[in-house]
């Protein structure tokens, strides 16, 4: 029997070496998990709060054992995970329509992708 992926240590690995099923599951846990902004704005609570929670949960399992998966993927999937820090980027600041460069600088962090290259091991 061929087994189309398996979860090894949080990470999905699937029988073709691509990342499509590990990208849609943290994009997917990602998702679910931006519904706390919508707590936190309706209790007002400040935007500082709210992007340290998103820098200490959210990005974890968006960046997860990326050495292992970031230099494969397409940029598609590549996106498809970046549209979870626009989205979140975007609640925590109730800004639908300022550009994503401008959340970026406003909440002082980089793209995940700049994140994740800079994560990767050098060889020596």
């Amino acid at each position: 029997m061929l087994v189309k992926h398996v979860k090894l240590l949080g990470v999905t690995i699937s029988n073709d070496l691509k990342w499509d099923t590990h990208v849609s599951n943290i994009v997917k846990q990602a998702n679910v998990s931006l519904s706390i902004f919508k707590l936190l704005n309706k209790f007002n609570c400040p935007k500082i709060h709210s992007l340290h929670v998103y820098l200490s949960f959210i990005t974890l399992l968006l960046e997860y054992a990326c050495p292992v998966w970031h230099s494969q993927l397409s940029n598609e999937l590549s996106d498809k995970i970046e549209s979870v820090q626009k989205r979140s980027l975007r609640i925590i600041y109730k800004e639908g329509e300022i550009p994503y460069s401008f959340l970026l600088k406003a909440a002082r962090i980089t793209t995940l992708k700049e994140r994740r290259g800079k994560n990767l091991p050098t060889s020596r």
